[in-house]
């Protein structure tokens, strides 16, 4: 048990103990403070009973779950780099594996959702690629290149109705993040597109 002490103003000393359960604390200190409190000698205080302990339940036997291995994120971040490198060399058909395993462990990765968004499309897999776009922009709404991506695969399908607003989407999310090169890039798609 501690015990601190203080003066109570006239001479004299008063105790505040600290005890292990909060009843008894607070018995014990309303008590001191109340002897403390007054020009009369302090009484000294009876200690509490304690309340018997609770018998607890024996504890169940539980099944260990059976571990199955997980890799580290470095691991999977370096999936996701060679992914990258994959995709930028241009072997697409061997990007998309390696996307799949990224997104396993990181399902709301939205860059590795456009990523291979950009590995199928280059892939003549269209109608996955446009699954993956529209779950990067779900997962990130202000994310410019899966709009402009998007974009241009509506506008090659000759879908201009929703490639347009993805390309001004795209434009305006650019020149708002400073991208001057990017945003010249998406104002020249629409006037190629544009009469």
């Amino acid at each position: 048990m501690l015990a601190t002490s203080y003066g109570d103003g006239n001479g004299g000393v008063c105790m505040r103990a600290r005890v292990g359960t909060a009843l008894m604390g607070v018995l014990a200190a309303a008590a001191l403070l109340t002897a403390c409190g007054s020009d009369e000698p302090a009484a000294t205080a009876t200690p509490a009973a304690t309340a018997e302990p609770t018998p607890t339940a024996a504890p169940t036997a539980t099944a260990i779950p059976e571990a199955t291995p997980t890799p580290r994120s470095g691991a999977v971040f370096t999936r996701y780099l060679r992914a990258q490198g994959l995709l930028r060399s241009g072997q697409y058909d061997q990007a998309i594996p390696q996307f799949d395993v990224v997104l396993r462990f990181f399902p709301d990765f939205a860059e590795a959702y456009h990523g291979r968004g950009l590995a199928y499309y280059n892939d003549d897999r269209r109608d996955f690629a446009l699954a993956d776009f529209d779950k990067a922009i779900e997962l990130k709404p202000d994310y410019a290149d899966a709009y402009r991506n998007r974009g241009v695969l509506y506008t090659n399908r000759g879908d201009l109705s929703l490639g347009i607003p993805d390309l001004r989407r795209a434009l305006l999310l650019y020149e708002q993040d400073g991208d001057e090169e990017q945003a010249a890039e998406v104002r020249s798609l629409l006037a190629g597109i544009l009469p």
